[in-house]
C-alpha cells in the first residue's frame, strides 16, 4: 500500500507499507514496516535517508495517521 500527500509543513510526503512481515525466529509475531520519504516538487528525495517505522501489536492506525506518530527531527 502506498500513500502520497502534500503536507502543509513538510511538503510532499510518500508513505509505503508492507504488512505481515516477521523475523525468522519470530514467525508468529507479524509486523508491518513503513517507509516515509520527503520529496521535492519533482519527486526527488529532500531528506537523504527515509524514516523507517515498524508496527507490532494491536491494530495499526490508518497509513495517513501512523507516519505522524513519532516525534523526530524528521518532522522539523
Amino acid at each position: 500500500m502506498e500513500l502520497e500527500l502534500n503536507d502543509p509543513k513538510l511538503g510532499f510526503v510518500k508513505v509505503r507499507l508492507w504488512e505481515n512481515l516477521h523475523f525468522r525466529k519470530t514467525a508468529t509475531r507479524p509486523m508491518s514496516l513503513i517507509r516515509v520519504e520527503r520529496l521535492d516538487e519533482k519527486g526527488n528525495l529532500r531528506v537523504a535517508k527515509p524514516l523507517w517505522l515498524a508496527w507490532v501489536g494491536e491494530e495499526m492506525p490508518s497509513l495517513s495517521e501512523v507516519w505522524r506518530l513519532p516525534e523526530t527531527p524528521f518532522y522539523r
